[in-house]
């Protein structure tokens, strides 16, 4: 029926919201298990770094818009291909914009770009961040928690988990960088290792 009271409306709105929630929590929940256990399946083919990064930036567009934040991205005029998984890898990709909406401080710049160093395809964000990182680069690529150590900020925290495991899986290489305090710079690099994301020609 047609629920007409506004207090109801609004309860009714917050239950999607964390419904919504519980169920990216559930699958992250899921692919995390299975990316533990080495469960995934993995069909490596010839990727475009220019293609999936432009492909990402136009899928976040709004979001960024609505935090005011400007998104520049770099890829070379000869283009980047890579040997890599397309589903797992824009999963990736995925968690690091989502994670850069949620901790980026409003009306500043995001850096993603593309480069290779002639044998790896090297992805990188950079952003700068709302809140201090409370934690050292080593603690936030090995545990991968919250930067915000109290955590009042919305997330499950199994982001940059997924992002490790899956990165792990395909056996490529992932860093972080950072600077203590408020508007902290954070880079991540993804790049391919010996039998690894091989760059193809």
């Amino acid at each position: 029926c047609d629920i007409e009271d506004e207090t109801a409306k609004s309860y009714l709105e917050v239950l999607g919201e964390k419904s919504d929630r519980l169920k990216i929590l559930i699958t992250d929940l899921v692919e995390a298990s299975k990316a533990a256990t080495g469960n995934v399946e993995v069909n490596l083919v010839k990727i475009s770094l220019r293609e999936i990064l432009t492909q990402l930036v136009g899928e976040f567009s709004d979001a960024f818009a609505k935090d005011n934040l400007d998104v520049i991205l770099s890829v070379p005029d000869s283009d980047i291909t890579v040997s890599a998984d397309n589903k797992l890898l824009y999963r990736v990709l995925e968690n690091l914009a989502v994670n850069i909406e949620k901790y980026s401080m409003q009306g500043t710049r995001v850096y993603i770009s593309a480069e290779s160093d002639g044998t790896k395809g090297i992805i990188i964000f950079k952003n700068i961040s709302k809140d201090p990182l409370n934690i050292t680069p080593d603690e936030l690529a090995e545990r991968f928690v919250r930067g915000d150590s109290a955590r009042t900020t919305e997330g499950n925290g199994l982001g940059l988990a997924l992002v490790k495991r899956v990165i792990d899986i395909m056996q490529g290489e992932i860093g972080v960088e950072s600077a203590v305090g408020v508007g902290t710079t954070f880079t991540v690099r993804i790049r391919r290792t010996e039998n690894g994301l091989e760059e193809a020609r």
